[in-house]
């Protein structure tokens, strides 16, 4: 995997046009005009001195940096931190000043920055719609979303790697397609899932859905619907589930005193339906998939995305692999190099952390027994202890790994001298596990997930760990992400590698890729 360097993306092409109609085009007429929708939010309430933080969720020191910084410097995190989900420190009076900032913000950055903040941006608005209809402000926001989406939508990019050209980021498969733009998914979840704002999204995917004959369109609306499955809180797609979804599930299931938390969501409506537009009948989609067929370049120029998208559909069935003595002896020789490549990880985790101890961190049972809680007597958490007589990370056997994956939680000294340990037993990758197990370990390594106090703690955690220890850890997902999807010439990814892969890119995207060389 390369750093997210566009000078490094090779065979990249785009389908260049416009999802902005009659029903999504910004009803700004001049600069002034749009100006002038940006003072109605600054000047209802004024830019606030402090944030009320109700939830205790930002030091006094964070707050007074986000108030003081030039309000066009505001970046992912300052958002992040005023429109928090559910939580947010800034109360409505305080957060509508920020509102066109952060509008601003997301069509500029249509990428992980973007991402990170855009479903705190959209819940901030749908939990205070009341309050922004009442001040005539509502509509204002309808109409910066409808542009954002347009924005997001402007272009369908795919981006293509092949094994000759860019070894590095297809692995062991003979390419990697993937589309340029991930923002919009992530827009419409988010004004679905927090339910006010849901008309939004689907006037939205209404356009795309009856569009006729338009190339563009039916592209966003295949991906859309194809990319849908990896939703956490819908149900009833009929793709199949994303890595994120199947972990959660697994987690529920060994922790049964979730199972009733999971219920009562349901209960309440936060697990929801998907909307009627990303579950349409075969012959919807069939119709758009010909309409793609017959786009030209965008279709004859990307066959291998399209028939992978195709077949997720059930539109068409995924090209066959190639076959014979000729293909054979290729898979043998890539199989050799996945190996070396392997090895020679390993070989790099044992050196980086060589020298780690486990000082006084916690060890590995007492991580599963206890979470982290001190709800324990002396005498249980020294029994506990005992189980782990090992005082070098290298000597924990992968049978104590096992039984204790994705039940720990360790404080930083134990993770730091657990994280090789389990680095080196996923690249190893032990056979007869069941599907999606392993996920903590890239779940706690995805550092877009934390609140703003947790992900600073983890930021200065990290920042114990050295330079060559941060560069192994991010050669370690990119390994995890692009080459261990498959183990043997004869086998494909077990479902366990495909959700694997798919959280270990996330973590890789969300800090790691800095580190990458």
């Amino acid at each position: 995997m390369t750093k997210l360097n566009e000078s490094k993306i090779t065979n990249a092409e785009s389908c260049r046009g416009s999802l902005v109609d009659n029903q999504t085009q910004l009803s700004f007429s001049s600069l002034e005009e749009a100006l002038q929708m940006n003072s109605h939010f600054k000047k209802r309430y004024g830019k606030p001195k402090t944030l009320t933080d109700r939830y205790d969720e930002c030091s006094a020191e964070a707050i007074t940096r986000l108030l003081r910084k030039p309000e066009a410097e505001l970046g992912w995190n300052d958002f992040n931190m005023l429109f928090l989900v559910g939580v947010a420190p800034a109360s409505y009076e305080e957060g509508v000043y920020f509102l066109p900032e952060a509008f601003a913000f997301l069509r500029r950055n249509p990428s992980a920055d973007g991402i990170n903040c855009v479903a705190d941006v959209i819940w901030f608005i749908s939990e205070y719609a009341e309050r922004l209809r009442q001040d005539g402000l509502l509509e204002e926001c309808r109409e910066e979303v409808r542009a954002l989406l347009a924005e997001q939508t402007r272009e369908f990019v795919i981006l293509h790697w092949d094994r000759a050209t860019s070894p590095e980021m297809c692995g062991k498969r003979d390419h990697r397609d993937h589309v340029g733009n991930d923002l919009p998914w992530h827009t419409l979840e988010a004004l679905l899932r927090f339910r006010t704002l849901g008309a939004w999204a689907e006037e939205f995917l209404d356009t795309l859905l009856t569009a006729r004959g338009e190339p563009l369109k039916s592209a966003w609306f295949l991906e859309l619907v194809g990319h849908a499955s990896s939703w956490l809180f819908f149900k009833g797609t009929a793709g199949p589930p994303s890595a994120e979804r199947v972990f959660v599930e697994q987690q529920i299931q060994a922790m049964p005193g979730l199972v009733g938390v999971w219920e009562e969501l349901q209960r309440r409506g936060t697990v929801q339906e998907y909307p009627a537009q990303l579950t349409p009948e075969p012959a919807l989609l069939e119709h758009h998939a010909s309409v793609i067929r017959s786009s030209g370049e965008l279709f004859t120029k990307h066959p291998t995305y399209w028939a992978g998208l195709f077949g997720k559909l059930g539109l068409e069935e995924p090209p066959g692999s190639a076959q014979g003595p000729a293909a054979g002896t290729a898979v043998a020789k890539d199989e050799i190099a996945l190996n070396a490549r392997r090895d020679q990880l390993i070989r790099d985790i044992e050196e980086a952390f060589r020298s780690v101890e486990r000082g006084a961190g916690l060890t590995l049972h007492e991580a599963a027994e206890f979470e982290g809680n001190d709800y324990c007597t002396a005498e249980e958490r020294v029994r506990v202890r005992a189980l782990d007589p090992e005082t070098r990370w290298q000597d924990i056997p992968d049978s104590a790994l096992e039984e204790c994956v994705d039940r720990w939680a360790f404080d930083e000294e134990g993770l730091r001298y657990h994280l090789p340990a389990y680095m080196r037993w996923h690249v190893r990758h032990p056979e007869g596990l069941l599907p999606h197990w392993g996920g903590m370990l890239f779940w706690q390594l995805r550092l877009m997930d934390h609140k703003e106090k947790e992900r600073a703690r983890w930021e200065r955690c990290w920042g114990k760990y050295t330079l060559e220890q941060k560069r192994v850890i991010a050669r370690f997902l990119e390994f995890m992400a692009l080459e261990a999807r498959q183990h043997g010439p004869d086998a494909s990814a077990t479902e366990q590698d495909t959700q694997i892969a798919e959280l270990a890119e996330r973590a890789w995207r969300s800090y790691w890729f800095k580190f990458s060389q």
